[in-house]
């Protein structure tokens, strides 16, 4: 990001100053002192994370009104009655300044929690907690999918390996995060309904999108893993 005034930044200048407090202060101390270094280099990491994602609007020249942020246009449209009777809009919307204060104030935080209920819903066999996860708009593609499937007959497909199921049980091997998303390496193991053990070896894509709502699902599997499964009635 460029600034008016040239080189180095703000968010720049931040990160100099965080690095110092984070490497040289913290490396020469101990005790309390470290720990207030600590404190204080996440702060400035924050306020460097702001400078470099926000985007306020600009007033009018001689304007002495200060820029708005999405916050506050979203309250004066709430106000103003551009939302009534648009609850849901309304919702994305508060979801969306929620999901982004988290990825400012602790990178990587939020993904992490929509992975964490995403398998900790399917191990509970909890379809609908799966499906309020997923936007409408989603799509899943499975290792030997032929084209990627909408949310109605992903579900679907959830609904099934929980029906033939009656233990599930995520071994995650490794996990990492990008910018809108997180891929996941992990065994999913249990039994099928009629006690018989299975095992699938996973790698996952899975994309977020700016309201937190998962867009995209990729998965990787060996398809041989779901013979255990194939013969299983609901």
């Amino acid at each position: 990001m460029t600034s008016a005034y040239g080189r180095p930044t703000a968010a720049e200048l931040v990160d100099a100053v965080a690095e110092f407090l984070d490497v040289d202060v913290r490396g020469a101390t101990g005790g309390q002192v470290n720990f207030h270094a600590r404190v204080a280099a996440n702060v400035l990491r924050i306020v460097e994370r702001e400078l470099e994602t926000e985007r306020p609007s600009t007033p009018e020249r001689g304007s002495s009104e200060r820029p708005s942020t999405p916050e506050q246009d979203l309250i004066s449209a709430i106000r103003g009655g551009d939302f009534d009777d648009r609850d849901d809009d309304v919702i994305s919307a508060l979801r969306s300044l929620v999901y982004h204060r988290l990825e400012v104030a602790h990178p990587g935080y939020a993904s992490a929690s929509v992975a964490d209920r995403l398998f900790a819903a399917i191990e509970a066999g909890d379809v609908g907690a799966v499906a309020a996860l997923w936007s409408d708009d989603v799509r899943v593609w499975h290792a030997g999918d032929e084209r990627a499937s909408d949310k109605a007959r992903a579900l679907r497909v959830i609904d099934w390996f929980v029906s033939v199921t009656r233990d599930r049980h995520y071994e995650v091997a490794d996990r990492g995060f990008f910018d809108g998303g997180f891929v996941q390496q992990h065994r999913l193991h249990g039994q099928s309904r009629d006690g018989s053990p299975y095992s699938i070896r996973v790698g996952i894509i899975i994309r977020v999108g700016n309201d937190g709502l998962i867009t995209r699902v990729d998965e990787y599997f060996d398809p041989a893993d779901l013979v255990p499964l194939l013969g299983q009635t609901r």
